[in-house]
Formats: structure tokens, C-alpha cells, sequence
């Protein structure tokens, strides 16, 4: 069977861009460092944001967590607490 794992923390990074992945990913973004994070919208990929479905990038502030779901390969839903 396929054993990767579809969820994923990534921590200690201030800037990120997402990019496509497999339908039905999801990543968990921890802002654990010493300041915000900026998630910047890849190429190919529409990131929605699920309080308001506007779509771009984002910033996670310091202590905020943030989960991307990936409904298809061309786009994904984003939510948490401390996105802007």
C-alpha cells in the first residue's frame, strides 16, 4: 500500500510557497520560530481561504497554526487560527 504521509508539520521556516500536491494532502503549518510566516500561493495552484473563499497568499502569525487541504491538484482550502 502507500505509505506516505498525508499529513505533514512543517515548522522553523519564515516564507513558504505552497505548490500542488496529491488530491486529499493535507499540511499543518506551526509558527513556533521567532515571527510570522508568509504562505505564498504557487504557481498553478488556487489556495481559498475558508473564512472568506478569497484567494492569495497568506501570513500565519507567531504561535498560529494554519491547515492547507488539497480538494484537487489545482487547488486547496486553507483555515486556522492567526491567518491573515
Amino acid at each position: 500500500g502507500d505509505h506516505r504521509d498525508l499529513h505533514l508539520s512543517i515548522r522553523r521556516q519564515r516564507q513558504m510557497c505552497i505548490r500542488d500536491r496529491a488530491e486529499g494532502d493535507a499540511i499543518t503549518i506551526i509558527a513556533d520560530g521567532s515571527g510570522d510566516i508568509t504562505i505564498t500561493q504557487g504557481s498553478g495552484l488556487v489556495m481559498y481561504n475558508a473564512g472568506d473563499a478569497s484567494t492569495g497568499n497568506r501570513t500565519l502569525a507567531l504561535r498560529g497554526v494554519a491547515t492547507i487541504w488539497f480538494k484537487h491538484t489545482s487547488y486547496a482550502y486553507i483555515s486556522g487560527s492567526g491567518l491573515s
